[in-house]
This record gives C-alpha cells, structure tokens and sequence, in this order.
C-alpha cells in the first residue's frame, strides 16, 4: 500500500470515529421536554365560532396530545391537594394554582403513569362548571359544548 493510501484510510478513520464520538456526545444529551400545549380547547371553540357554529364537540386527546389518557374539569375553590386526594393523582397537576379563582376553571389532563397538567380556561370562554363538578373520563371521550346567548361555550346535556 503506498504512503498517500495509508494518509487517505488514516483520515478516513480518524474522520469515522469523529463521527461516532459525536453521535454518542447527542445521544447521551437529556431530551427537552416539550411543553405542554395550552388553549386545546379555546382553540376548538375559536373554529367553532369562525364557523358560525352554536354546537361543536372536543376531545381532549385531540385538542392536547395522544399522551394524555383521562381528563378532569376542576371548579373554582378547587386546590391541587383536594384533586389528588379525590381523583388519586400521586401529585398535584403541573399548572393548577394553590386554590382556583371564581373566573377559571381547568382541564386536568392525566397520562397513564398518573402525571397530570392543568390547562386554565376562562368560564367566560368555556364554563365546565355550571352544571357542577364532573367525574374524570377518558381522554378519547368527545366532550359536545354549546355556545350560550352571552357567546361563551358550555357543556351540552
């Protein structure tokens, strides 16, 4: 093998194990996690109402994500630690405030190890709560909202 060939496989190699070092450095990099995407349900009734539609249905698999399994809508006076003690949670939801206020209610989103995130909707907007505390429900479940005479979205019976 002549000297310029030995160069040539020598730079290749060197340039190869590089190449593997680096893929090794990215591999072992922490992903990010994404955040959580907020508003999946003000966005459907924002559609909903470009459509001029006064009924319309939205599952919260859709509107956040397939990781989620069963959701919750939590009422005002709610706090972190009674959703736990009554849905069994192991923690309280990522983004559910220390008690929540008379103008919100939240979506508890729950995936199947049992974290869950909470996604703030103004009542005004979407009113989970006026007909009363809802038990939990799966996440595939299509929740049917009607649009009320003051234009906000509540959940039809």
């Amino acid at each position: 093998m002549s000297k310029s060939l030995k160069t040539l496989a020598g730079v290749i190699i060197v340039l190869f194990l590089l190449a593997v070092a680096g893929l090794i450095f990215l591999s072992t990099r922490a992903p990010e996690q994404a955040s959580f995407p907020t508003g999946g349900v003000e966005r459907a009734t924002a559609a909903a109402d470009d459509a001029g539609l006064r009924l319309t249905a939205v599952s919260p698999m859709d509107a956040y994500g397939e990781e989620f399994v069963a959701a919750v809508p939590v009422c005002p006076g709610t706090t972190p630690q009674l959703v736990v003690d009554t849905f069994g949670l192991p923690e309280a939801p990522e983004g559910l405030p220390d008690r929540v206020g008379l103008e919100s209610n939240y979506l508890v989103l729950i995936r199947e190890d049992g974290t869950s995130a909470a996604d703030e909707i103004s009542r005004s907007a979407v009113d989970f709560c006026a007909s009363g505390q809802l038990p939990p429900f799966n996440a595939a479940q299509m929740l049917p909202l009607m649009k009320t005479d003051e234009g906000g979205w509540v959940l039809a019976s």
